[in-house]
Formats: structure tokens, C-alpha cells, sequence
């Protein structure tokens, strides 16, 4: 994604470092590795503060394993100035911080897109 972009899809300066997208810009992937401390014994913690942050959003947590690692997947809607966004968001600890991995698609995207980007985020490895 060019930096014009990241900045108008992703205002905040916490923003993911890495994002993949279509040319439009309607489907996305983003990566970002943070530096707050994260370990597994704090993982569900972290979700249970993520729920209630998020709570306009009425998020969904589903656990799941990825690549061996407990990690959990928020799903999500979001809006835009001109449409609803599908957020699935996966969180994990990733060599002692945590690890945002998203994917997101517009609601006119989503029966093509949303199977897709699940795989995607179950498919994930870590060195």
C-alpha cells in the first residue's frame, strides 16, 4: 500500500507498518509488531481488553491455533465514511510482543473476499 493511502485508510500514527492490498483498496492485510510486552500467560487478558475497548463494534473472539501458538481472531465491522469494512483481527505473542495481524474487506467485497482472508490468517508461520 503507498504511503498516501496508508496514511488516509490508517490515520493513526499507530498505524500497521505493513499493509497488502488491491488496487482499490477495498481488501487488505496488515502486519504490525508492536513493541508492548506480550507473553501466552497474558494472551487472554489482552483479548478480554480488546473486547471491551471494541465493544461499539460488538467484536466476536474465536480461539484458535496457529502454527502451534494459542492466538485469538476478533471479527468485527467497522465503518467508513462510505461503507461497512469486515475486520478480522488476529492477535498473538510474537517473541515477547504482540503480534496484530488484520484482514479486512468491504461489506460489497466480503461473499468474495472474507473465506480468503480467514485461510490467510490460519495459514500464517513464525520463524
Amino acid at each position: 500500500m503507498s504511503d498516501n493511502m496508508l496514511k488516509r485508510k490508517y490515520p493513526s500514527e499507530n498505524r500497521p507498518k505493513i499493509v497488502y492490498t488491491n488496487e482499490s483498496g477495498t481488501v487488505n492485510i496488515a502486519v504490525n509488531h508492536t513493541q508492548m510486552p506480550l507473553d501466552d500467560s497474558k494472551l487472554d487478558g489482552l483479548k478480554d481488553f480488546m473486547l471491551e475497548s471494541m465493544k461499539n463494534y460488538q467484536p466476536q473472539a474465536k480461539e484458535v491455533m496457529v502454527d502451534n501458538k494459542k492466538a485469538y481472531i476478533l471479527d468485527f465491522i467497522s465503518h467508513a465514511t462510505d461503507t461497512d469494512i469486515h475486520n478480522l483481527m488476529l492477535i498473538t505473542p510474537y517473541k515477547g510482543t504482540v503480534l496484530f495481524v488484520t484482514f479486512n474487506t468491504t461489506k460489497e467485497e466480503e461473499a468474495t473476499y472474507l473465506e480468503a482472508g480467514k485461510s490467510s490468517l490460519m495459514s500464517i508461520k513464525f520463524k
